[in-house]
């Protein structure tokens, strides 16, 4: 069968019950004892001529030849990828910036509305608004902790070093 096999004639039956026996390792040692004489026994079918197969043997050795020049060289990758990648880079950096900026800028706690927690602060703010309608009724204006009286417009007039009305 294997003989058939090898000079093209085994059927499809045959081929699958040489596979078949192939695949068990039963047989191991008598395949290997065949494969071996049909190797060292395997007549070669075509022959090139010497010009032919010298021109061949020097066409494999100049294609070396580039291939060892090629790998000598260094390689060095394009300068375009090697931008796209800082570009890509930068890009990533910038978001993760940004994304952190936003998440603690607009992520604040915020205390929930009840009346112990807004006392403090809203009293403050009426006191400070009260104080400055206050002092604008009477001509007053606030600077700091300190409200003082503001002068007349023509009170504070003067002429050499006295004061005018």
């Amino acid at each position: 069968m294997f003989q058939r096999y090898l000079n093209k004639a085994a059927s499809g039956d045959e081929l699958r019950e040489l596979m078949e026996l192939l695949q068990q390792s039963t047989h191991y040692s008598g395949i290997k004892a065949l494969l071996d004489s049909a190797w060292n026994n395997l007549a070669i079918e075509y022959h090139l001529p010497a010009a032919k197969t010298d021109a061949v043997f020097n066409a494999i050795l100049a294609a070396d030849r580039a291939t060892d020049a090629a790998a000598a060289m260094p390689y060095r990758p394009a300068r375009r990828v090697f931008i796209l990648k800082r570009l890509v880079v930068a890009a990533a950096i910038l978001l993760l910036l940004t994304a952190g900026w936003w998440f603690f800028y607009f992520n604040k706690p915020t205390p929930p509305a009840t009346k112990e927690t807004q006392q403090p602060g809203y009293y403050a703010v009426c006191e400070y608004l009260r104080r400055v309608e206050y002092a604008g009724e009477n001509g007053e204006r606030q600077r700091g902790n300190k409200t003082t009286r503001q002068r007349s417009i023509k009170a504070t007039r003067h002429k050499g070093n006295t004061l005018h009305e």
